[in-house]
C-alpha cells in the first residue's frame, strides 16, 4: 500500500511540473512568473501581463533573442528580483516599443541587466523608469549606449544605476524625448575612452537628484537645440574631463538651448578642466542654491543672473572649495574674462535676517537698536544698521554707557515716527556716519521746537556723514552737551523749524551742511553757550537770521560759508559776553 501511494505522488508531481500553472514547484523549471503564474520565457509573459502587474524573474536568463514589449501597451513592472538578464553579444536585452510605461525594479538587490551589443535597452515607444537594479553595457565598440531613447517618450532614473563601460553614452537621447534623473546613478565609467553619462540632441534633460558622472568624458553633452534643467539640494553632476566641460553646450543658440541651474553641484575634477562650457547656448541661474566648481575654471561664459535679484555669491579664485572664499557681486562675474578667473562659485538667496543691527567690532547681531547700543563694551566699537528701522520708543544712551562708539547708518533710515529718536545722556562721544555714502537718514515727524529728534543732555555727538532731518528741531543741545558737524547734513524742513537749537551747550561746525529750508526757520538758534564755525556751509531760506544768538559766551566764524537771502542779516545777537572772532 505504501509503494502504491508513493507511485501516485510521483506521477502527480511529474504532471504538475509540466503545466504553466500556479504550483510552487514549477519555479524549478520556469524562469518567469506573474502573480504566481509561471512562464517559460519573458516573451510568453509579456503577452499576458496586464496593466499594473509585475513580471518577476526567478532565475538568471541569457537571451537568445531580444526581449520585446511588442504590441502590449499596458504599463507594467519588470522585477529583476536579484537575477541577471543578459543580452550577450548579439541582442538588445530589452526592446521597449509598447505605448505603456515599463518600470524596472529590483526588490532583492543585486539584479542586473547587461549586454555587449550596441545598446542594452532600446526605448522606441512609451516610457521607461528605472527604480532599482543595475543596467550596464560592457561592449568594446564605439558610440555604444546603455539606454537608447529614440522615441518621443521619457526615460526616468529614480533609483538604481545606469552604467556604461565603453565608448559612447550611458543614456543617449537622440530624439525629442525627455530624460529625468531624480535619484540613483548615471555614469560613464571607462577611464580610457571619451564617454558621456547623458548625450542629448533636441530633447530635454532634467536632473533633480542623484548623480550624473563621467570618468573622462562629459557628464551631460548637449549637442543641438535641446534644454537642460539642473536643480535639487543633493544633485551632483561631475566629471574628470579636461576637454569641453562637465556640462557642454554646442550647436545651439542662446534662444533655444538653455541650461537652467537652480540647485545642485556641477564640478570638474580634472586639472585645467571646465565645469560648464557653452559655445552654443545660454546659462541661466534665476534662483535657488547651487555650487559650480572646478580644478580649472567654473565657466567659459558669464551666466544670466538678471532674474536673481537677491542673489548672494560666494567665490574663490584659488581653490575649488569654500575655504578662503569671499562674497562678490553680480558685476564681478558679468563677463567671460572675469568669470574664468574663478574655481568656486556658490549662488544662493541673500539671507534675510530678523536682526536690525550688528556690532561690527564683535560681529554680534541684535534684534533691536537699543540692545545693540546697550551692548557696547569698549571704546571705538561700531554699531551698523542692517535695515531700515521704525522705532516704537526713543533710543536712550544713558550715563552708565561709559564708552564712545560709532553709529553707522549704512544707507538705511532710522525713523522715530511721531516721537523723539534719541536722548543722549552719556558723558562720552557718539559719532554718526553713513558708510554707504548716501541714503543714511535719521528722521522723525516729531515737530516740537522745544526738543529735538536728537537731544544731547551731556557728552558729545558728532555727525560725520549721513543726514539728520526734522520739520521741527533736528538737534537740541541742553545743559553741558556738545554737538559737532564735520560732514553730512543737519537740517530742518518745517516752516519755523530749527536745524540746531543750542541751550547752554556748544556747537562746532567744521564741515558738512547745516540748513533750514522753511520760510521762518533758523539754522542755529542759540541761548547762552558757544558757537564755533571753522568750515562747512550754513544755509537759510528764511526771513529771519541764519544764526540767532542770545547771551553767547563765544561766537567764532573763521572760515565757514554762511549763505543768506538778501532780505535779512546773517546774525542777530542780543548780547555777546565774549567773542573770539
Amino acid at each position: 500500500m505504501r509503494k502504491q501511494l508513493m507511485s501516485m505522488f510521483l506521477v502527480l508531481c511529474m504532471v504538475f511540473t509540466l503545466l504553466p500553472g500556479t504550483v510552487t514547484g514549477a519555479a524549478i523549471l520556469y524562469p518567469v512568473e506573474i502573480d504566481g503564474t509561471f512562464y517559460a520565457s519573458l516573451d510568453d509573459a509579456v503577452i499576458d501581463v496586464k496593466e499594473g502587474q509585475t513580471i518577476r524573474l526567478l532565475k538568471d536568463i541569457t537571451l537568445v533573442s531580444s526581449f520585446s514589449t511588442g504590441s502590449n501597451d499596458n504599463s507594467f513592472t519588470l522585477d529583476l528580483n536579484g537575477k541577471r538578464l543578459d543580452g550577450g553579444k548579439y541582442y538588445i536585452a530589452i526592446w521597449h516599443t509598447g505605448a505603456g510605461k515599463l518600470t524596472i525594479k529590483d526588490r532583492v538587490g543585486g539584479g542586473l541587466i547587461t549586454g555587449t551589443y550596441s545598446s542594452t535597452i532600446y526605448v522606441h515607444g512609451g516610457s521607461l523608469e528605472v527604480t532599482g537594479g543595475t543596467i550596464q553595457n560592457t561592449g568594446s565598440g564605439t558610440d555604444y549606449s546603455t539606454i537608447l531613447n529614440k522615441g518621443t517618450g521619457s526615460v526616468t532614473i529614480s533609483g538604481g544605476k545606469v552604467q556604461l563601460n565603453t565608448y559612447g553614452s550611458a543614456i543617449n537621447n537622440i530624439s525629442d524625448g525627455s530624460i529625468f534623473v531624480t535619484g540613483g546613478v548615471v555614469e560613464a565609467k571607462d577611464t580610457s575612452s571619451f564617454s558621456h553619462a547623458i548625450y542629448n540632441q533636441t530633447g530635454m534633460v532634467s536632473v533633480t537628484g542623484g548623480t550624473v558622472s563621467s570618468s573622462k568624458g562629459m557628464a551631460i553633452y548637449q549637442d543641438g537645440k535641446g534644454k537642460i534643467f539642473i536643480s535639487g539640494e543633493n544633485t551632483l553632476i561631475t566629471s574628470g574631463t579636461s576637454g569641453n566641460g562637465t556640462i557642454c553646450l554646442v550647436n545651439g543658440n542662446s534662444e533655444n538651448t538653455p541650461l537652467k541651474i537652480t540647485g545642485g553641484t556641477v564640478e570638474n575634477t580634472a586639472t585645467g578642466g571646465t565645469a560648464i562650457y557653452a559655445s552654443g547656448g545660454k546659462v541661466y541661474i534665476p534662483n535657488g542654491s547651487s555650487v559650480i566648481k572646478s580644478a580649472g575654471k567654473v565657466m567659459n561664459v558669464a551666466p544670466d543672473l538678471s532674474g536673481y535679484t537677491d542673489v548672494q555669491i560666494t567665490a574663490n579664485k584659488n581653490a575649488a572649495d569654500a575655504a578662503g572664499a569671499s562674497l562678490i557681486g553680480k558685476e564681478d562675474i558679468d563677463s567671460a574674462e572675469e568669470i574664468q578667473a574663478y574655481k568656486y562659485l556658490k549662488f544662493e538667496a541673500a539671507t534675510v535676517s530678523d536682526k536690525v543691527a550688528v556690532n561690527r567690532t564683535t560681529n554680534t547681531e541684535y534684534p533691536n537698536l537699543q540692545a545693540a547700543i546697550d551692548g557696547v563694551a569698549e571704546d571705538g566699537q561700531v554699531i551698523q544698521l542692517l535695515e531700515d528701522i521704525n522705532l516704537t520708543a526713543p533710543l536712550t544712551v544713558d550715563a552708565d554707557v561709559s564708552n564712545s562708539f560709532t553709529l553707522d547708518l549704512n544707507g538705511k533710515k532710522l525713523n522715530g515716527g511721531d516721537n523723539i529718536v534719541m536722548n543722549y545722556n552719556s558723558t562720552n562721544t557718539l559719532t554718526i556716519i553713513d558708510s554707504a555714502e548716501e541714503g543714511g537718514l535719521i528722521t522723525s515727524a516729531f515737530g516740537s521746537t522745544s526738543k529735538g529728534i536728537i537731544n544731547i543732555n551731556s557728552g558729545s555727538i558728532i555727525v560725520a556723514s549721513g543726514t539728520v532731518e526734522n520739520t521741527g528741531v533736528a538737534i537740541y543741545i541742553d545743559k553741558k552737551g556738545s554737538f559737532t558737524v564735520s560732514g553730512g547734513t543737519v537740517q530742518s524742513t518745517g516752516t519755523s523749524g530749527r536745524a540746531i537749537n543750542n541751550s547752554y551747550g556748544s556747537v562746532t561746525v567744521t564741515g558738512g551742511t547745516v540748513q533750514a529750508t522753511g520760510t521762518s526757520g533758523y539754522v542755529i538758534y542759540s541761548n547762552y553757550g558757544s558757537i564755533r564755525i571753522t568750515d562747512g556751509t550754513l544755509q537759510s531760506a528764511s526771513s529771519v537770521p541764519t544764526i540767532y544768538a542770545v547771551y553767547m559766551s563765544e561766537l567764532s566764524i573763521s572760515k565757514g560759508l554762511v549763505k543768506i537771502p538778501e532780505v535779512h542779516q546773517p546774525l542777530h545777537i542780543i548780547q555777546l559776553q565774549a567773542t573770539s572772532g
